[in-house]
């Protein structure tokens, strides 16, 4: 594996083994090293069960959890400039479908609930079949698929970016 460079997240504090004599399982010395959120440390991971387990640096155990890999990404540039200067001139516009997710979820919902209540009718769980059933079911599974797409829906507002 190669040397990677991570960032801590977190503070932490990591035994730290000095071995000098010829027996590695008993140590000369035990200490504790601290690690302060934002430090740069550079290591390796180690993987078990082809998973990442931890990361290797100078010979001390750091869990996965106290750091983040710093990826590094190539600036590219155009120099002539004529991007910039066409993407001020456009108005950016990010269109809200929500309204059509709605209507099509309530007549999904409205299929299926009539279906339910058609199939109900044919197993003749309902005593007295009557129209109004159909309307029940049909309201009913209109209103659930709105909901789902209410619960599933992104909270998020619509943003017009306009160049200034």
């Amino acid at each position: 594996m190669t040397k990677q460079s991570f960032v801590i997240v977190r503070d932490c504090k990591l035994p730290s083994v000095n071995v000098n004599n010829t027996n590695p399982h008993r140590p000369n010395q035990i200490s504790w090293r601290k690690y302060r959120k934002g430090m740069i440390i550079h290591g390796e991971i180690k993987h078990e069960n082809n998973k990442p387990a931890f990361i290797m640096s100078e010979g001390i155990v750091v869990p996965l959890y106290c750091a983040k890999a710093i990826i590094t990404k190539e600036i590219v540039s155009s120099a002539t400039g004529q991007e910039v200067a066409d993407a001020k001139n456009k108005e950016v516009i990010k269109e809200a479908t929500t309204k059509v997710r709605y209507l099509d979820s309530a007549i999904v919902g409205a299929v299926v609930g009539c279906a339910i209540v058609w199939f109900a009718n044919k197993k003749q769980w309902i005593k007295v079949p009557q129209k109004e059933h159909y309307l029940y079911g049909a309201l009913g599974g209109a209103l659930l698929g709105a909901y789902i797409i209410y619960r599933t829906n992104n909270t998020k507002k619509v943003k017009i970016i306009r160049p200034e």
